[in-house]
């Protein structure tokens, strides 16, 4: 599948990628200068999944990071220089019965990322019958040095460094179950 940059209003084509496989989830960075992809690889190709990093402006490939399981979130920082996803493990191809999701922050350097955090993040209980909720809605502080995330019901800000919660917003208070729509 291809990945197309258009300017608005008008539609007028930027630039047009063919990134080597389907594309599902995009993110632009806070201010827009950097656009983040995930690609999955076409059945039998033996290339991993992957997020690439692009300029949106030209188009440029920024880096790029492989990993295993479900990214259920993703983010990239208004320089480029971190990236941040929230991957669900899988064993096969269902996902694993646990109660917690990887959470990891990526840093550019020398024209590629390399890992710079990473731990297991319990996913929030919904409701009854509802089963968990791990991270999305991933943004990055205009610094680049919190991280705020959403399960649909709640909310973290975590340090960049340390991935460490230094801020949370709790539940709703009625029952999740009955409610319409992402509350955070």
């Amino acid at each position: 599948s291809s990945l197309e940059m258009l300017e608005l209003p008008q539609g007028k084509p930027i630039w047009k990628k063919l990134p080597g496989g389907a594309t599902q989830m995009r993110r632009f960075s806070g201010n827009g200068d950097y656009l983040a992809t995930d690609v999955w690889p076409e059945r039998g190709d033996s290339q991993r999944a992957h997020v690439i990093v692009w300029s949106a402006r030209g188009g440029a490939e920024i880096g790029s990071v492989s990993y295993t399981g479900v990214p259920i979130g993703m983010a990239v920082s208004g320089t480029g220089d971190r990236l941040a996803l929230s991957l669900e493990q899988t064993r096969g191809d269902r996902l694993q019965a646990s109660t917690g999701n990887i959470l990891q922050i990526w840093a550019l350097e020398d024209g590629g990322y390399r890992l710079l955090a990473e731990t297991d993040v319990p996913t929030s209980r919904t409701g009854e019958g509802s089963g968990y909720m791990s991270l999305s809605d991933l943004t990055f502080s205009p610094d680049a040095s919190l991280l705020a995330a959403s399960t649909g019901y709640h909310a973290t800000i975590r340090d960049v460094r340390t991935l460490k919660e230094v801020n949370a917003i709790g539940v709703p208070d009625r029952d999740p179950d009955q409610a319409v729509g992402n509350n955070v």
